[in-house]
């Protein structure tokens, strides 16, 4: 995403925990050997032994999945899974080349085939490289616990189910809070020393950029999103961020301090819109005693464009609007109805929805389910993650093997068995075809470590 200028008189300055990463990007899977291993120290250590072989600030395919094997002990199949969701992060999949693109697809049908004997074409995998400090922030977020199965309060302050109904906690206060706390830790991944020591750690202007994969701004003034390092050098903020001109570098301390003051929700997100002082010109489709649809397609930049879905029970909701094309979708606390989204958009997630039929035309990233019972989706898209359901039907088109994460029982896979008119353009908007569909083929992450789980592919 282009870099939007900003105004550099006198602007107060608005960070937030970027949406994408939290939401789509962490896999739902408990390996404690694996994050034991996924700390700041550990993969400081991994950030310097990659600088130390050349190539920065990129890190190939082959060195991720060396250290993946050999350190972090993960199949080679596994270790794809996460390089390659690394990639479905919205704000990161738009800078892909089309070339690369055609080299995941290659290298996604090559482990399909592996299945069935063939070999890994290492060639097309080794021509792929992404940006290693954005990776490993990646990486680290990984640790951010999401989901637990023992606990009603789970570890790093990520609060608890209870804790959210109690106090109308909502997913964007839990990722403030969890990066607010691990900040410091992330911080020491970007940072390096100088002569001087640990207490005169520096970031350089690439370490500050690499935030931009989980932190967006903007000034009070616009409402275009902006890079990190764009606010942290206004003139206005230099001497607050630690930024030196001389250096082009930030001294870490003066900089953690500096973000913390300015970290909040994001003014474009689902708080935004469940706020008692919604702005008037919010679009609501629906709100009343049976359920919310809320847009802030009026409100926010196209890239952040968003839509709950929050709290039906017994309705039926079918949205086709031009202006979700770029939309994240929220799908929340749903009962006993029937939702239709027939629009080319971003991204979807599905949460503690029971009873539902979810229909979707074309998604062009991720679509996320979690918490879910005895819940139909129907859905053509890039990737499929599914964490803690049962009793699901997915009958989908899927460019990559769906992610069958922890705490699942009884899922059913089938072909996509929709259509309505235009579906075809918008599948083709989002980069979506037929010949690619890897429904029946999905994929256990940590599939030794899980019981009672059942996968019937069914025929068209």
């Amino acid at each position: 995403m282009a870099v939007s200028m900003v105004s550099e008189k006198g602007t107060s300055v608005a960070l937030w925990p970027r949406l994408e990463p939290f939401e789509y990007g962490i896999l739902h899977w408990q390996d404690k050997g694996v994050v034991s291993k996924l700390s700041a120290a550990y993969l400081k250590k991994f950030v310097l032994h990659t600088k130390s072989k050349g190539g920065y600030p990129w890190l190939s395919y082959s060195q991720w999945l060396g250290f993946a094997k050999q350190k972090l002990h993960l199949t080679e199949e596994l270790a794809w899974i996460y390089f390659e969701t690394y990639g479905f992060i919205p704000e990161l999949t738009d800078g892909l080349t089309e070339e690369k693109f055609a080299a995941m697809k290659k290298v996604t049908e090559a482990i399909t085939t592996l299945k069935a004997g063939s070999e890994i074409p290492h060639s097309a995998r080794k021509k792929m490289s992404v940006d290693l400090l954005k990776f490993v922030l990646f990486l680290y977020i990984q640790n951010a616990p999401r989901v637990s199965l023992k606990s009603s309060i789970v570890d790093d302050q990520w609060p608890s189910l209870e804790q959210e109904r109690k106090s109308k906690w909502t997913e964007e206060h839990s990722h403030l809070l969890y990066l607010t706390s691990h900040l410091s830790d992330v911080l020491l991944i970007l940072t390096h020393s100088t002569e001087g020591g640990a207490s005169d750690c520096v970031i350089t202007e690439e370490g500050v950029a690499a935030l931009d994969l989980l932190i967006g701004g903007s000034t009070i003034v616009s409402k275009d999103v902006c890079s990190v390092l764009s606010l942290a050098t206004l003139p206005s903020e230099v001497s607050k961020s630690g930024y030196s001109k001389l250096s082009k570098q930030f001294s870490a301390s003066s900089f953690e301090v500096w973000l913390k003051s300015h970290m909040t929700t994001s003014p474009h997100g689902i708080t935004s819109l469940l706020n008692g002082n919604r702005d008037s010109l919010a679009v609501v489709y629906k709100s009343d005693g049976r359920g919310r649809v809320l847009s802030n397609t009026q409100l926010a930049p196209c890239r952040q464009w968003c839509m709950l879905i929050a709290s039906l029970s017994k309705q039926t909701v079918a949205l086709q609007d031009d202006k979700l094309c770029c939309a994240h979708i929220r799908v929340q606390s749903c009962r006993h109805s029937y939702i239709y989204v027939m629009a080319p958009v971003s991204c979807v997630r599905v949460e503690r929805c029971v009873n539902c039929t979810v229909v979707l035309g074309a998604v062009r990233t991720a679509v996320v389910v979690n918490k879910c019972e005895n819940v139909t989706m129907v859905a053509a898209c890039r990737s499929l993650q599914i964490s803690s359901s049962s009793h699901c039907k997915f009958h989908l088109c899927v460019s990559h093997c769906p992610l069958i994460l922890g705490g699942n029982s009884h899922l059913m896979f089938g072909p996509l068995n929709t259509n309505y008119h235009g579906m075809e353009d918008h599948m083709r908007q989002c980069g979506l075809n037929t010949t690619t569909d890897m429904w029946s083929t999905p994929f256990v992450v940590g599939g030794n470590n899980y019981v009672n789980y059942t996968c019937i592919c069914v025929t068209p």
